[in-house]
C-alpha cells in the first residue's frame, strides 16, 4: 500500500533551498511564473496563464480530472461521487469533508514558520488535491498542468478570503510564492515524493536551465 502523507518537503532547510533557487533563476533573468503559461508536457499554451488552467477533454474523461475540476470550480460536493474505490487503498486514507471540502485528515501546512491556524483546514484540502494528482499519475493518466495550477490558485484565494488582518494576507502571499516556485520546478506536474536537498537544488537548476535554453531558441537570430 502506498502512502503519501509525508511526501512534501518540510522544514526550514527546504524553504532556504527554494529561496536560493529563486535567487539563481532571477540572476539568470528567468521568471518562474512563466510556467503558468505552459502545460506539464512543456508545450506552449496558446495564450495566457488563464488558458493554461483550462482542463483538457482527455483529463476530464478520468475520475481524477473530474475531481480536480469539481474541487476548484465551486462544486466540492461532487468529489465524493467521483472518488475511485482504489483511491483509499493506494493513498491510505479516505478523505473527510470539512467546511464543505474534502480534506486529507493527516495533512497540514508545510511551512518553516507559523501560519495562521485558519489556514490548516485549507492546507488539508490542498493536500487532498495533490494526492489526487499523485493517484492520477500512478494509475497511468497524469493530469496536465492546469490541475496543479488550479489547486494552488484555489488554496491562495481561500487563504486571502479567510484573512481579516494584514499579517494574515502577508502569510498567504508568501505561501503563494513558495507554491509557484515548487510547482514551476516540477514542470506543473504531479508532486514528487520526498526529495533530498540535492534533488531539490538540481531540479530547480535544471528547470531554470531548460527555460533559459527555450528562451534562446525562441529569440530571433
Amino acid at each position: 500500500m502506498r502512502k503519501h502523507r509525508n511526501d512534501r518537503p518540510r522544514g526550514r532547510r527546504s524553504l532556504v533551498i527554494l529561496i536560493l533557487i529563486a535567487a539563481a533563476t532571477t540572476i539568470l533573468g528567468l521568471g518562474f511564473g512563466a510556467s503558468d503559461a505552459r502545460s506539464s508536457s512543456g508545450a506552449d499554451a496558446p495564450g495566457t496563464a488563464r488558458t493554461a488552467m483550462l482542463p483538457t477533454a482527455g483529463d476530464l474523461a478520468t475520475p481524477a480530472g473530474r475531481m480536480v475540476r469539481d474541487l476548484t470550480s465551486g462544486h466540492p460536493d461532487r468529489v465524493a461521487g467521483e472518488l475511485p474505490p482504489d483511491f483509499t487503498t493506494d493513498l491510505g486514507y479516505r478523505p473527510r469533508v470539512v467546511a464543505g471540502y474534502p480534506v486529507n485528515p493527516s495533512g497540514g501546512c508545510s511551512s518553516p514558520v507559523t501560519l495562521p491556524r485558519r489556514f490548516e483546514v485549507l492546507c488539508r484540502s490542498h493536500d487532498f488535491g495533490y494526492d489526487v494528482l499523485r493517484y492520477a499519475a500512478e494509475t497511468g493518466h497524469p493530469l496536465g498542468g492546469w490541475a496543479r495550477l488550479r489547486l494552488d490558485r484555489q488554496l491562495v484565494d481561500r487563504m486571502h478570503a479567510s484573512c481579516t488582518y494584514p499579517l494574515c494576507d502577508a502569510a498567504a502571499t508568501a505561501t503563494e510564492v513558495a507554491l509557484r516556485l515548487n510547482t514551476w520546478r516540477q514542470y506543473d506536474g504531479p508532486p514528487t515524493a520526498v526529495e533530498s536537498a540535492t534533488q531539490i537544488v538540481s531540479s530547480g537548476v535544471g528547470r531554470g536551465w531548460a527555460d533559459l535554453l527555450d528562451r534562446r531558441a525562441d529569440t530571433p537570430q
